[in-house]
């Protein structure tokens, strides 16, 4: 078994977000019957569309791509040709992208063709991404999407516009793809026309190696159906018996990224005031700065909330974990094994610790030996707990409840 964890804080600040920024109006010149349609859908939705997440400006879309690439580089030349779409909705809370492509090399002579096929499927908090190689799809929560619900959704569609510029990005001109006008931003090598977040021409050049993708058709504010993002019938990885609980995973994957976003916001709050006292007091030494910002973090409206859950189950914990090394100790066989993991995932349950339970390890192999090793592994955990419990019960706040937890006190 691996080692528990008595307590793992972090605070990740991970934004990937480019091609985000919001531009102007369709041009004049595409004021046809499809646009006056578009315009009486999006009127029509607007009441009824609460996006998860608004990475776009415009509700949902259709984009077809066509993708040239060529360079050369110490003699070897490349040449790629490819297609890619582009699908969304509910403002990019959903979107799939794929890309089919052939790339062509000459190396000195000896020509080698490589195929490449990929879909990524952005579902809300989670992402899926097909390996046609594999036959498989691989599922993830989105490491970033808690960040972006962090804030407020009106500005969403400025990210991609304030990170280009902290990149070093420009916007250098405009242009018109398909009778949209988009803004073209200049950034390390590359040059994007992007029309309300969507990026409808990219041509980047990167030691030689030139490549073009270029919006060939469009449809904006149109009804976007399920079938649209259906995936192949692949496998997804780690997921076997429970794929009738996929919708149910992908929900609460979605609930829980909500809910780190509503801390992200409280957080960023808590370093506001932090920033207000170094700002009050120019001479503070660097050691002092990191202490106030931390000090406000731990102290912020969400760590207090975790830190009163924290102090209220370990004790719990310590009990869990006391029941498990007993039913392990008498274990003699694998069914044993896997029923004292049935009993301790029903424990967890039971005392309100099931995001203890949540992490799927690998599974318990029984053997004298493991058995052992586990006990042992399970002793230094209650152990560790023991020692930090007393500390830890009479801690007022989550910058003392670590300390505790890492034997300062």
């Amino acid at each position: 078994m691996k080692k528990l964890n008595i307590l793992a804080i972090s605070v990740v600040v991970c934004v990937s977000f480019i091609g985000c920024g919001d531009t102007d109006k369709v041009s004049d010149t595409k004021v046809t019957q499809d646009t006056k349609q578009e315009q009486k859908v999006e009127k029509a939705y607007k009441s009824i569309d609460k996006p998860f997440i608004k990475k776009y400006g415009i509700r949902s879309g259709r984009i077809s791509y066509d993708i040239k690439g060529s360079g050369n580089i110490l003699g070897v030349s490349t040449k790629t040709i490819g297609k890619k779409r582009l699908i969304f909705s509910n403002y990019g809370s959903r979107e799939l992208i794929e890309e089919n492509s052939v790339e062509k090399q000459d190396v000195y002579g000896k020509k080698n063709i490589t195929k490449k096929h990929t879909i990524v499927y952005n579902k809300d908090a989670v992402i899926y991404n097909v390996d046609f190689e594999q036959k498989r799809i691989v599922r993830m929560k989105n490491p970033a999407i808690s960040m972006m619900l962090g804030l407020d959704n009106s500005d969403l569609s400025k990210i991609g516009e304030n990170l280009m510029r902290k990149m070093g990005g420009k916007k250098i001109g405009t242009d018109n793809i398909l009778g949209y006008d988009c803004d073209i931003w200049s950034l390390m090598g590359s040059k994007q026309c992007i029309y309300h977040g969507i990026v409808l021409k990219l041509e980047t050049n990167v030691m030689g190696m030139k490549r073009v993708e270029i919006a060939t058709k469009a449809k904006f504010n149109i009804d976007i159906d399920k079938e649209s993002f259906k995936l192949p019938d692949f496998p997804i990885s780690g997921i076997t018996s429970n794929m009738e609980k996929l919708d149910k995973m992908d929900e609460q994957a979605k609930q829980e990224a909500l809910k780190v976003g509503k801390e992200v916001v409280q957080m960023g709050e808590s370093i506001k005031e932090a920033q207000k006292k170094i700002k009050a007091n120019p001479n503070m030494s660097d050691t002092e700065r990191e202490k106030v910002i931390m000090e406000s973090m731990m102290n912020s409206k969400s760590m207090m909330s975790k830190f009163e859950k924290q102090k209220a189950s370990m004790p719990k914990m310590l009990k869990m974990m006391k029941s498990y090394r007993a039913c392990i100790a008498d274990t003699n066989s694998q069914s044993d094994m896997d029923e004292c993991v049935k009993k301790v995932k029903k424990s967890t349950h039971k005392l309100g610790l099931d995001e203890l339970g949540d992490n799927e390890e690998e599974k318990l192999v029984w053997s004298k030996a493991n058995r052992e090793k586990t006990l042992k592994e399970i002793d230094e955990g209650i152990k560790e707990v023991s020692k930090s419990l007393p500390c830890m019960k009479k801690s007022n706040n989550m910058m003392e409840f670590v300390e505790c937890a890492r034997g300062v006190h």
